[in-house]
């Protein structure tokens, strides 16, 4: 029998369902909300997902080269797109719309079922430790609806938390000796597959938990130190494994490009993330009050736990009998929200000076995913000490909810400071103020026996989907909403934009200031394109600085989209009466052109220093970083592209005269080439992009996007995923927890 699933567990994993989508309604009942407004959703991560769907449905899979944007990129190697991530891959599969985009019906379902995943997951942790059916409905909706996973609209950060209950349900097993190294190799896999979710820092923080919690079994001396070692040791490095095709582009592609990380400068793989960056990114003590009261939209994750939870939890350490999990899960819990305290914290400093590799995690506030999934455990326990009638506190619990309660109403009469910037802060605060009176109503006639069992737990469900729905979704935007501007542009106010440029543009790219779009406009149409909103960029292109007439016009940006005219700028050559305007660059040079004089540069900041020089003629002469036997002649070269996807271009050129064919796209690893089906190297020219020596005469050039290394750590991927797929699956099918009611 699947562990620990029978009729009944197929019934509660149906409630979760159900509760999950009553609390997004608004995206999954009716078309006239979307989160895709939230900050980067909409401008940033539905484009990167566009690309990938558009070219998966053209049979290009995985796609690891974006040429879309900032001239071309490594999609694989900025992490965030998730490329090798289970559930990107659910919603790339989904049909696209008659313009050849993701529908947005679909990709709000898409987010819908990665919450209702994550309830189901969570509830698959508390079952194991045996937590009853209806505790673990309820803390299932509560980690899936609310906290870390349900507030979090950034689906790439959600989407790694929702695998933490299954890496905890494993590593504690395997701390049980259960079945130590299985169960080790199994929390590893799942560990692997949140940071193939597309963001590094919940599984770092996760680690981080797991190795505290191997630690704490040593202290408490309920396991040898060298058992809890091996144990944790085997995770980590089940989940290096497994997450191997990721590691291996992001350490490629971190070492060649600069990152911006909330500093004054964007940063290279050597420089360390400044700690002032933690800062600002943790919380201070006075955020506290957000995980009762819904707030701080602005934060990338929002710290809210809620009232119903939280008295749950004190319930569950109220009991006797108290559960054995439950001071560590409290512990767990405790050691998460005062990490993610950050600056207020000495303990997170000294960790960040001493532990490798931590201070590039700058979100500390996103350690409170760790302290939500035991929130969800203590919650569960809590509805069982109740229905078991031993929470001897119960009725101080009920005094504490009632002044609660009142406090809240103060807050919401006369809001601090801290709240008065916050959107409906004080309605929010006076409907919790609701919701704990009710509770501690709810509690005392449980107490004296006045409700039925199934009376009290539907009161209780009842009281937290109202909590929940005050936090998540609460300001999803309406499609009619002036404020809504990512879903027009998305979906209609650019579609004539983007056909004229397509009718125009050939190899050719475009350009724009990026707060006159508001989006990834070339990733969303698959129009070449220098511009773009990004966490990171290749080095050399940057030093260069894609803001340059002079770099423009080395990248081939023929036409520029703006409101305004640039300085640089020839003829306008569209306008519509959505305000976008477009505008000639004669000034720029063709995609791929061939070069008969060179400049040789011995260092990358010499060649850089070149390619900026005025003096240099880039129609002419290229820098590279070695000497290559050219030829001057006057013919200029006819070179046209004969192919051009997104991971492979054909060129022909026939050169009077020996030359280097340079194309206008980044070089960066991995790009293979061949001169008339023979390989050859790909030269770095000018400073940041592709070269080809040419000799005299016609000839075919090909280039393959093939990274090295990928095939292996594709191999070590996929058979570290089966390995603790099979694991997994042996150990569910193992009766080794007790079924509780």
């Amino acid at each position: 029998m699947w562990l620990p699933f029978g009729r009944r567990d197929a019934a509660a994993l149906a409630v979760v369902a159900a509760c999950v989508v009553m609390v997004f309604w608004k995206i999954a009942l009716t078309s006239q909300y979307t989160f895709i407004e939230a900050p980067d959703i909409g401008h940033q991560v539905l484009p990167w997902l566009q690309v990938q769907a558009a070219a998966l449905h053209k049979g290009v899979a995985p796609l690891l080269w974006d040429p879309y944007i900032g001239a071309g990129q490594p999609l694989a190697g900025q992490l965030q797109p998730a490329v090798f991530s289970p559930f990107t891959w659910i919603l790339l599969a989904t049909p696209l719309d008659a313009a050849g985009h993701l529908r947005l019906e679909w990709i709000h379902w898409w987010f819908v079922l990665l919450h209702i995943v994550a309830g189901w997951f969570a509830y698959a942790f508390l079952r194991s430790l045996d937590a009853s059916r209806a505790g673990s409905t309820i803390g299932g909706v509560f980690f899936a609806a609310a906290g870390f996973v349900g507030t979090t609209n950034w689906p790439q950060i959600a989407a790694g938390a929702i695998w933490l209950p299954l890496v905890f349900l494993f590593y504690l097993r395997s701390l049980r000796g259960q079945h130590p190294i299985a169960d080790s190799v199994v929390a590893g896999g799942f560990l692997a597959l949140s940071l193939l979710a597309g963001h590094h820092a919940v599984p770092v923080f996760a680690a981080l938990a797991i190795l505290g919690l191997g630690v704490a079994e040593g202290v408490r001396g309920r396991l040898r130190w060298s058992a809890a070692a091996l144990r944790t040791g085997i995770v980590f490095a089940m989940a290096l494994c497994g997450a191997a095709v990721q590691i291996l582009s992001v350490v490629e592609y971190g070492h060649l490009s600069v990152r911006w990380v909330n500093s004054l400068n964007p940063v290279d793989w050597r420089s360390i993330v400044p700690y002032p960056v933690h800062q600002s990114m943790g919380w201070s003590p006075a955020d506290l009050i957000f995980l009762i009261v819904p707030g701080s939209y602005e934060s990338i994750v929002n710290p809210i736990v809620g009232i119903v939870p939280l008295a749950l939890a004190a319930a569950a350490l109220l009991a006797v009998p108290r559960r054995r999990e439950a001071a560590p899960l409290a512990g767990l819990a405790l050691g998460a929200a005062l990490f993610s305290l950050a600056r207020f914290n000495v303990f997170h400093g000294v960790l960040y000076a001493l532990l490798p590799a931590l201070e590039k995690a700058r979100a500390p506030m996103m350690a409170i995913a760790i302290a939500h999934v035991a929130l969800a455990a203590l919650a569960a326990f809590g509805i069982d000490a109740l229905l078991a009638h031993s929470v001897h506190g119960l009725r101080r619990l009920c005094v504490g909810l009632a002044l609660g309660a009142a406090f809240l109403f103060l807050l919401a009469l006369y809001p601090p400071a801290v709240l008065r910037d916050i959107p409906h802060a004080a309605d929010h605060t006076g409907m919790i103020a609701v919701v704990a009176i009710l509770l501690s109503l709810l509690f005392r006639a449980w107490g004296a026996k006045r409700v039925p069992p199934l009376l009290f737990l539907s009161a209780v469900f009842g009281l937290a989907l109202i909590e929940i729905g005050n936090s998540t979704g609460f300001d999803y935007v309406h499609v009619e909403d002036k404020a809504s501007l990512a879903r027009p542009r998305l979906y209609q106010t650019t579609t004539g934009l983007a056909a004229f440029l397509r009718s125009r543009i050939g190899s050719d790219r475009v350009s724009y200031v990026y707060d006159d779009l508001i989006f990834n406009f070339g990733d969303w149409y698959g129009i070449p394109s220098v511009a773009g909103f990004l966490p990171s960029a290749p080095d050399a292109s940057w030093r260069l600085g894609l803001w340059n007439p002079r770099i423009l016009d080395l990248y081939s940006v023929r036409y520029w989209i703006g409101g305004q005219k640039p300085a640089d700028a020839g003829p306008e050559v569209f306008s519509d009466s959505y305000g976008w305007k477009v505008w000639q660059r004669p000034t720029a040079l063709p995609r791929a052109w061939v070069a008969h004089q060179s400049k040789v540069a011995h260092s990358q900041e010499e060649a850089i220093r070149l390619t900026l020089d005025a003096v240099t003629d880039l129609r002419t002469t290229v820098v590279l970083d070695r000497e290559i036997p050219i030829e001057s002649c006057q013919e200029a070269a006819a070179v046209k592209f004969t192919a051009i996807d997104e991971q492979h271009l054909r060129v022909d050129a026939a050169p009077a005269c020996a030359g280097v064919l340079v194309l206008a796209d980044n070089w960066y690893p991995g790009w293979q080439a061949t001169l008339d089906g023979k390989p050859i190297d790909i030269l770095r020219a000018d400073a940041a992009i592709r070269g080809v020596a040419l000799p005299a005469g016609p000839h075919r050039i090909e280039m393959r996007y093939r990274p090295a290394g990928f095939g292996w750590a594709a191999a070590v991927t996929l058979a570290a995923g089966c390995l603790a797929g099979w694991l997994a699956v042996r150990a569910l099918r193992q009766k080794t927890i007790r079924h509780t009611p």
